[in-house]
């Protein structure tokens, strides 16, 4: 929609017309929820409702304040509107979360923030490797108290020093039960590990369970020096096994029987943290070989976990640079040399050109498949896509903690 034309319909708007707001709100809503969307989810929170509900703020917001005649384009000042809107909806909710330990290793990493914040698969998660994170079992009863159940480094000390930990394993559980939404049966699976090591095969506690948290320390330091040291230490292990779950988690996207445009626009966009128009910039028109040659160089040299010492400023072009290999990119790769007809759903097929339904999908470009359709469609796709990406992610739980952290949910 041109902009002349959108200044029109904003005019017809503020002046009452109904269809003219109808309009302008089809043409570009999708575009500020996934605004808002993105924003909510570097803090972690991903209800649906709290999405709309912002993005109806911001257009009121935007529909009262906007000038045609001193702003800019009336996308860009909604999309700014929602992004601060978003912004304090955050701060907002973060701020209800008690301050943290200066032994914390790394803020958010497994905070629980208001219960409604995750979607019940994440909690449910968060939960599972928590309790089954390698480790002694006082110093993963010592983080249970203090990651999941938020009490500080002398609160634990007060409360637990001279409990056996058999006695602090059922408190652990049944305050879990009690304050979490997580089910009971999913609650006792995750402790039943803990449990079995602490009592007998008749339910009694064993050895181990008598044992005082006081017993388990072993040096001349404060009791609040081994509480900081063993949660540091047990919220490091947890973090290495998130981030190995990156694998898994790009695996299953590309697994995903998706048109292999899309998944690079997803790519590009949510891991490379390109916004859209750039995207169409600089690779509308290139061939899709090339662009996923270019975005697995570009991948390989933003991923946190892969410090190989790479040349940051490539002597030749990315393009031509024998970037390495990263296997589960292999699934999109394959597909480049399939005809457009058998990589790209029935769905989407329609607003292809039939001359090129036989082309390989490696010779054609981003521009072949979006055919100068509105930008609120291509959001659609976009949308619909993350959509699947998330389903699979709750059903399979394989990456789920890895693309939480990562902000890619």
């Amino acid at each position: 929609m041109e902009n002349d034309e959108v200044r029109d319909l904003y005019i017809k708007t503020k002046a009452g017309d109904q269809s003219a707001f109808s309009r302008l709100y089809n043409e570009f809503h999708v575009l500020v929820k996934a605004t808002v969307r993105n924003r909510l989810r570097r803090c972690r929170i991903y209800d649906g409702d709290t999405i709309e509900d912002i993005a109806q703020e911001a257009w009121l917001r935007a529909i009262t304040r906007y000038n045609p005649d001193k702003e800019g384009s009336f996308l860009g000042f909604i999309s700014t509107i929602a992004r601060r809107v978003a912004i304090n909806h955050c701060e907002a909710a973060w701020r209800e979360v008690p301050p943290e330990d200066p032994d914390q290793l790394s803020v958010g990493l497994i905070r629980f923030p208001k219960k409604d914040a995750l979607p019940m698969p994440v909690l449910e998660e968060q939960l599972r490797l928590s309790i089954s994170i390698g480790g002694e079992l006082s110093h993963r009863i010592v983080f249970a108290y203090g990651r999941l159940l938020g009490k500080k480094t002398g609160e634990i000390v007060e409360e637990c020093l001279e409990k056996p930990l058999f006695q602090l394993v059922d408190e652990l559980e049944g305050e879990m039960k009690d304050r979490s939404d997580i089910s009971s049966e999913f609650i006792e699976q995750c402790f039943k590990p803990l449990r079995s090591a602490l009592f007998d095969e008749y339910g009694r506690p064993n050895e181990e369970g008598r044992r005082t948290l006081a017993s388990c320390f072993s040096g001349p330091d404060e009791p609040e020096v081994y509480i900081s040291r063993w949660i540091f230490t047990i919220n490091k292990r947890i973090r290495e096994a998130i981030f190995e779950q990156e694998a898994s988690f790009l695996r299953m996207v590309f697994d995903l029987k998706a048109a292999p445009h899309l998944l690079l626009h997803f790519g590009f966009v949510t891991w490379l943290r390109w916004d859209r128009s750039t995207f169409s910039h600089r690779l509308y028109r290139t061939l899709l070989r090339e662009v996923e040659k270019t975005f697995e160089y570009s991948y390989t040299l933003r991923s946190v976990l892969r410090p190989e010492k790479l040349d940051t400023e490539p002597s030749k072009p990315i393009l031509d640079r024998d970037a390495r290999v990263i296997l589960y990119l292999k699934p999109l790769r394959d597909r480049m040399d399939l005809p457009i007809s058998k990589v790209v759903p029935p769905s989407e097929i329609e607003a292809i050109d039939e001359t090129l339904l036989q082309t390989n999908a490696g010779e054609t470009t981003v521009e072949h498949y979006y055919n100068g359709q509105p930008q609120s469609e291509i959001g659609r796709r976009f949308e619909g896509l993350q959509g699947r990406i998330r389903d699979q992610l709750f059903s399979q739980r394989q990456g789920l903690l890895f693309a939480m952290v990562r902000g890619y949910l």
